[in-house]
């Protein structure tokens, strides 16, 4: 494993633990700092594709769109199923916390405000898939940078596209856009149908 791989992961729990302890005052300040590096961070993305249209533009008519966005729609069903059978949570419930696909702000705010509880489960859910994707990229891109695109799910047109251009380059860096995108839009219509 890379040296990078390492630092990635040790800056992710190091951050989580610091943060278990953090006065609210400084998690509020760090919001706000974190929504400007992830602004910051989309630009850097894009300016580092503007060198490598062509392949990214390809990732993007990439036929393997359809199939990422079939198995992680599936494996969060899947993964809903399963959830309502080892949680106290209703199926329809869990199967929109899960088929959320790591966007945590829509899925949290939806489910809870007709349920505080499985807003709550939804939001640090999809919020733990989504730094699980970031902290482990690097580490999966190697074996297989296809399997990390579902991992993100609706993350991989934005916060997970720049760790997933770096390591999977401008190709899969389209495809991840492409899935990421077509997942949001799914998303947004799946769960008010799944949890009216």
């Amino acid at each position: 494993m890379k040296l990078a791989n390492y630092i990635t992961v040790i800056v992710f729990f190091a951050g989580l633990l610091m943060g278990m302890g953090t006065p609210t005052p400084i998690t509020n300040t760090l919001a706000s700092l974190t929504n400007s590096l992830l602004l910051f961070l989309l630009f850097v993305a894009g300016y580092y594709l503007a060198f490598h249209l062509e392949e990214f533009y390809y990732g993007l008519r990439d036929p393997q769109v359809a199939l990422l966005v079939s198995s992680t729609l599936i494996g969060g069903g899947l993964a809903g199923l399963l959830g309502s059978l080892v949680t106290s949570l209703p199926l329809r419930e869990s199967l929109a916390v899960s088929i959320a696909s790591g966007w945590y702000s829509f899925a949290g705010a939806y489910i809870g405000a007709y349920d505080p509880l499985g807003g709550l489960v939804a939001f640090v859910g999809n919020l733990v898939r989504e730094a699980l994707t970031l902290a482990i990229y690097p580490v999966l891109s190697r074996k297989d940078p296809l399997l990390g695109v579902t991992l993100g799910g609706a993350t991989t047109m934005d916060t997970s596209l720049g760790i997933i251009a770096r390591h999977a380059g401008p190709r899969i860096a389209g495809v991840a856009f492409a899935h990421g995108l077509i997942i949001t839009l799914l998303i947004s219509l799946l769960i008010p149908i799944i949890y009216p």
